[in-house]
Order: structure tokens, then C-alpha cells, then sequence
């Protein structure tokens, strides 16, 4: 079995544990040397509060925002979303021991895989914890994502949207 798969089909594992009603994301954190699993996560609220599929209502749409983001003009109103993403869980699981590792992240909307990749915020928390990279999964193949890469991508696309358009 391709190593990419084994530990995509282990955050897939993972992405069933989500208690989103929206999306479910799985993340594993791997070190590339040995090939061991340092720690998963799953996106879901903090520990010891109502989770939103028991309650099957999201906060973030009823205040009115996509639950959705597929660039940064969709990042409005992540601050109200009441989970911890599934990289965040795992980067706090895995504290120190997650520098010069891989993140495996896999995603899915309506019982089906999407091409996901960390939001924003959590790329800057990927390059603080020194994942060196984040490989997701397409239909024929698996892509690395480079944190610091993502990161001036993002900050290119937030001055482009918001400094830019205002000159």
C-alpha cells in the first residue's frame, strides 16, 4: 500500500469522528523518519461542550455566514464557528514532538471527499509547530502542501481583496 494512502485512509478515520454537521476533516500527524502517528485530530467543539451534530444546528449559519470556505473572501465569520479544526486538535495532541513532521489531511461535505486545504489560521499554526508539509488527496493523486507557501498565497489574496480594491 502507497504510504500517502495508509495514512489518508487513517484521517479519513478520523474525519468520521467530527461532530460538524457541516464538514468533517481528519488530520494525522506523522514523523517522515520513522513513520509513526504522533496524534490525529478531528474537527469538533472543545471538550465538555455540546456538540453541534447532537444538537444538528450550526452557530456560524445562523448569524448568517457560509459554513463554507473556499477562499479567503469566504474566511468572514470563522470566528464564530463554535469547532476547533481537526489540524488545531492535532497540532495541541501532538504539542512539540509535531517539528519537521508531515500532516496527512483529508476532508468531506455531504458523505463525500473534497479537495480541502488548512484555512488561514491554521497555517499559521502549521508553521509554528514546524509542519514541514500537509499532503491531501485528489481523485488520481496526492499533493504537498508547503505551510509557508500557503501562507504568502493567503496573504497575497487578502491584500489583493481588501488593500488593492481600495486603491
Amino acid at each position: 500500500m502507497n504510504t500517502h494512502q495508509f495514512f489518508i485512509d487513517i484521517a479519513k478515520v478520523c474525519a468520521r469522528q467530527s461532530t460538524c454537521i457541516s464538514s468533517h476533516y481528519g488530520a494525522v500527524i506523522v514523523n517522515p523518519e520513522t513513520r509513526h502517528v504522533i496524534s490525529t485530530g478531528f474537527n469538533g467543539v472543545p471538550k465538555g461542550k455540546e456538540h453541534c451534530k447532537d444538537k444538528d444546528w450550526c452557530f456560524k449559519r445562523q448569524l448568517g455566514f457560509d459554513h463554507f470556505q473556499n477562499s479567503i473572501k469566504d474566511y468572514a465569520g470563522i470566528q464564530y464557528c463554535l469547532c476547533s479544526h481537526a489540524e488545531v486538535n492535532a497540532l495541541v495532541q501532538a504539542g512539540e514532538r509535531s517539528n519537521n513532521c508531515v500532516m496527512y489531511l483529508y476532508g468531506e461535505r455531504n458523505d463525500a471527499p473534497f479537495a480541502c486545504q488548512p484555512c488561514f489560521q491554521c497555517t499559521k499554526l502549521l508553521i509554528n509547530a514546524g509542519i514541514a508539509k500537509v499532503i491531501i488527496q485528489l481523485p488520481n493523486t496526492f499533493v504537498e502542501i508547503d505551510p509557508n507557501g500557503l501562507y504568502d498565497r493567503y496573504v497575497n489574496e487578502i491584500a489583493d481583496t481588501f488593500i488593492n480594491q481600495s486603491i
